[in-house]
């Protein structure tokens, strides 16, 4: 079966035109891709944008699913946009199809959805390519990573560089939410419940508490990365973490997302992870780290997590809370 990087890369082979909102172009695409086995979302974007006088990134989106999954996860209320700063590790996501000024009007809600497809149309296949223009400020310099959700579906991340006038200005990093100090959540030191660091990436697990008010939702994770230049801290932070004084050496920026069908946005929930160690933290070095934290209560329902690190969102993971 054709692979999410795949189909990321017969966009990109298209080179510069693709991102002219050529109207043939993403034809020719479509009847190429529908020829194929592929199903899910993937994206491609220029590598880097002059932003003195432009304001948005370019992204084609391409997307190919069976009738019967546009049926239950229709495009327009749940294909969400991604967008992290890679300085600062701050992410942001939205609907990806509609306006915030639109999801914000009283006829925002879903449309009701056409009777569920027979068996035979729910096994034929939806193919489409489309343009999104991402904002970005004027004239702003950085990297920023870009990547597409649809509820238990997650494209390719492209990274952007963008080439403006105006310096980005990341703020010191500094470990959030504090770590409890005695017993409790969060915490970044090992413990029990913590899954086993992946060779690269994120691992993690979310489920319910089992009834506790103050934490009805707990994710453990671990990960393992190559040091960036900005997660080092100019020099070690004592931190007292669930009764034992630690000296942290590095901040990682992760975030959390929780997400249900037709919802206008992720809940997100940032994450600045301490990396504990006395030695400091090289540009380019392997590093690992872990985290337990609560999230608030959700309502009743089915529910996906993700979460991002250096812009690539790692899951879903399933949520069921009763």
């Amino acid at each position: 079966m054709v692979t999410t990087v795949e189909a990321a890369a017969m966009l990109q082979k298209r080179g510069d035109r693709l991102f002219e909102g050529d109207g043939r172009l993403y034809s020719e695409i479509e009847l190429a891709i529908a020829r194929t086995d592929f199903r899910g979302l993937a994206i491609a974007a220029p590598t880097r944008v002059q932003t003195d006088d432009k304001a948005v990134v370019p992204v084609v989106l391409l997307t190919q699913h069976t009738v019967l999954r546009t049926w239950e996860v229709p495009d327009r209320y749940n294909l969400m946009l991604a967008v992290t700063d890679l300085d600062s590790g701050t992410v942001r996501a939205r609907r990806a199809l509609t306006s915030p000024k639109d999801d914000e009007a009283a006829d925002a809600a879903p449309a009701p959805r056409p009777p569920k497809p027979s068996a035979a149309a729910g096994a034929g296949v939806s193919t489409k390519v489309r343009k999104l223009d991402v904002p970005v400020a004027p004239g702003r310099s950085g990297a920023i990573a870009v990547a597409l959700i649809a509820f238990d579906q997650v494209s390719n991340t492209a990274r952007i560089d963008l080439a403006g006038s105006s310096a980005a200005r990341a703020a010191p990093r500094a470990i959030s939410p504090r770590p409890a100090p005695a017993q409790g959540l969060p915490s970044y030191a090992p413990g029990r419940g913590m899954p086993k660091a992946p060779a690269s990436g994120v691992a993690f697990t979310v489920q319910p508490s089992g009834g506790a008010a103050d934490t009805p939702v707990v994710v453990h994770g671990a990960f393992a990365k190559v040091a960036a230049a900005q997660d080092s801290l100019p020099q070690p932070v004592s931190v007292r973490d669930n009764g034992v004084d630690r000296q942290a050496s590095a901040v990682i920026p992760l975030t959390i997302a929780i997400l249900g069908l037709e919802w206008k946005a992720p809940q997100l929930y940032p994450l600045a992870v301490p990396l504990y160690g006395a030695a400091s933290i090289a540009p380019g070095q392997p590093v690992a780290g872990q985290f337990a934290t609560g999230i608030p209560q959700l309502p009743p329902g089915q529910y996906v997590a993700y979460v991002f690190m250096d812009g690539v969102p790692y899951g879903p993971q399933p949520l069921q809370v009763k």
